[in-house]
């Protein structure tokens, strides 16, 4: 069943509609057994009421740490490795990245939860009036000193107990918001209920640490309640909470619930309290530096960081909580009788947070690829590829190496070269490459190159061997003739004898010739 306020819209009860057979329920809550009746007698009546006034405890009390936010919002500066949740711990492992804690740190988000029963939670939202009294949870807060003791203090409060680890690193001054439609911050306490002083988070004015100090910060018309601590070097806080009451309390009139919801469920919410993040702080303190902010926030230091990653997240840093209190419920006097019951709240515990580092492992991959259109690489290459490498450290060089030519029928094989390939681009490398944040992928290349092949004859079809070629007879020359009455010239001493000769011949041959004839 839902609960609703008196001051919603029929529109939320019915969003559809309202149906033939449709019913509301008032919801009363009850000091005896409704089918009872009240004793007569002032003793018997008193008796009664005390009885019931024992109903008026917080049941149901829950708190948790971190419950709505996922992993790598607890750490949001670094990569989550590992997470685990076992019972009422919760494990986060980071993989370590180098920070150098000014304007790079490991911030730490802290925010913790905390609920009860809700027909309670509506009880002391209300703080309904009792007779001449006032308010039945509240009425003894008029002039109390509010002691800082555990346990039966004669008032109603909340204790919300934070446990941070020693080697957390609390700022000097933290920054803290609560929100919640019935309780309010009274004080911030370090070891020993020592009451730590607060600040305006907006004018860094001091308020002390007083039951008044956070008055100021405190309004009727918002749930959240912004405020600074000087953290005099504590890691364990209590913020002790008190109800709303007179001029801080949020009339039901003055909520806005969310989208499908009841002012009711509104109300009924978990009170949170966190630690205001860097995210936070730039909204609330835009003038501020990121080394400023980053000096405000819950954080761990590289060195340590690092530390922890060395361990492989075997040892961690805890963030543990509680929740404690007291019920304080008056309802005045009947004759000598008074009408009241306190009753401690007990302790619950929250689920612890475990944080811790790892350093982060990378794989180191090599193939082969074949950069000839229409050729695959043969065994003789591919079985030069290097073997694959796993579990390598951020920043780890590997050195590339050359490789030989491989020479295969018809050619060789030639290794041009490596690349990596990240997010589907290839950049080209030489000697070596660096694991950067992400697995390496390498990639060489190999070219095929053909052999040289000797220049083929023009008729290759039927080749003969040539035969043997015939002298050929001797062409006549054409005589050489005298020009001017000189003889041609010749560089071949020899040959102007031939030509004596042969004049001589022609000479002689003709004086026989005319002899003959006479």
């Amino acid at each position: 069943a839902r609960l609703f306020s008196p001051e919603d819209k029929i529109s939320t009860v019915f969003p559809d509609g309202i149906p033939a057979d449709a019913k509301i329920y008032g919801v009363y809550f009850s000091l005896n057994d409704p089918e009872t009746p009240l004793p007569d007698s002032t003793f018997g009546l008193g008796l009664s009421i005390v009885g019931g006034l024992n109903k008026f405890k917080l049941d149901g009390t829950e708190i948790t740490i971190d419950k709505d936010k996922t992993s790598e919002e607890v750490l949001p500066d670094t990569k989550l490795a590992e997470e685990k949740d076992e019972n009422k711990d919760r494990k986060i492992i980071d993989n370590y990245t180098k920070k150098d804690d000014v304007n790079e740190i490991h911030e730490v988000i802290a925010t913790s939860e905390f609920q009860t029963d809700p027909v309670i939670s509506m009880l002391v939202y209300r703080d309904p009036h009792v007779g001449y009294v006032g308010p039945v949870f509240s009425n003894t807060y008029k002039d109390n000193e509010f002691k800082t003791d555990d346990g039966k203090t004669g008032y109603t409060y909340v204790d919300i107990n934070i446990n941070l680890d020693n080697d957390l690193v609390v700022p000097e001054k933290i920054y803290l918001e609560y929100e919640g439609y019935a309780w309010r911050p009274l004080y911030v306490m370090g070891a020993n209920k020592q009451v730590l002083n607060i600040f305006d988070p907006n004018s860094n004015a001091d308020l002390g640490n007083t039951k008044d100090s956070f008055k100021t910060l405190v309004s009727s018309t918002n749930p959240k309640v912004t405020f600074g601590v000087n953290t005099n070097n504590n890691k364990n806080f209590t913020v002790r909470m008190i109800i709303r009451t007179g001029n801080e309390k949020i009339a039901e009139s003055n909520i806005t619930p969310d989208a499908g919801q009841s002012i009711a469920e509104k109300i009924l919410q978990n009170m949170k309290l966190k630690v205001l993040s860097k995210k936070d702080l730039k909204t609330l303190l835009p003038g501020k530096s990121d080394a400023e902010l980053n000096n405000n926030v819950l954080r761990i230091t590289d060195e340590k960081a690092k530390e922890l990653a060395d361990t492989e997240g075997e040892t961690t840093l805890k963030i543990k909580g509680y929740i404690q209190g007291n019920t304080m419920v008056n309802a005045g006097r009947i004759s000598f009788l008074t009408l009241s019951h306190e009753e401690e709240i007990k302790r619950v515990d929250a689920n612890t947070i475990a944080l811790g580092y790892t350093i982060e492992k990378y794989n180191v991959t090599f193939t082969f690829i074949s950069g000839t259109e229409g050729k695959d690489l043969p065994a003789e290459v591919a079985e030069k590829q290097p073997a694959d490498k796993f579990g390598i450290e951020n920043g780890v060089k590997e050195t590339l190496e050359n490789f030989a030519d491989v020479k295969v029928d018809g050619g060789t094989w030639k290794f041009k070269g490596w690349s990596v390939d990240k997010n589907g681009v290839s950049e080209a490398v030489t000697n070596e490459a660096t694991v950067d944040g992400d697995d390496l992928i390498l990639v060489g290349e190999w070219i095929f190159v053909e052999d040289e092949k000797p220049e083929e004859p023009q008729n290759p079809q039927n080749p003969q061997k040539p035969e043997p070629q015939k002298p050929e007879p001797a062409k006549p020359q054409n005589p050489q003739v005298r020009k001017n009455g000189e003889l041609p010239k010749t560089n071949v001493s020899s040959a102007m004898s031939y030509v004596f000769l042969a004049i001589a011949g022609l000479g002689g041959a003709y004086i026989s010739k005319k002899k003959d004839n006479e």
